[in-house]
């Protein structure tokens, strides 16, 4: 395969798997956050906590699940 070829061949494999490797971003994502919570949670006023868990459950797209 020469340049264009191969370059259509590895687009069209990414949209194929694009629903999977958006969820694994995710998933990673919402990983990263959920660890970064927890490591902050000692040094952030109550408030700020609330505040930034409340931005990253908004940029991640994370149902709340802080209400049962």
């Amino acid at each position: 395969m020469i340049g264009d070829e191969m370059n259509a061949r590895d687009l069209e494999i990414i949209n194929r798997r694009a629903d999977y490797l958006n969820k694994e971003a995710a998933d990673v994502l919402s990983y990263q956050a959920t660890c970064a919570l927890l490591y902050l949670q000692g040094t952030l006023s109550p408030k700020k906590l609330q505040e930034l868990n409340a931005a990253l459950q908004i940029a991640l797209d994370i149902p709340d699940q802080s209400h049962p």
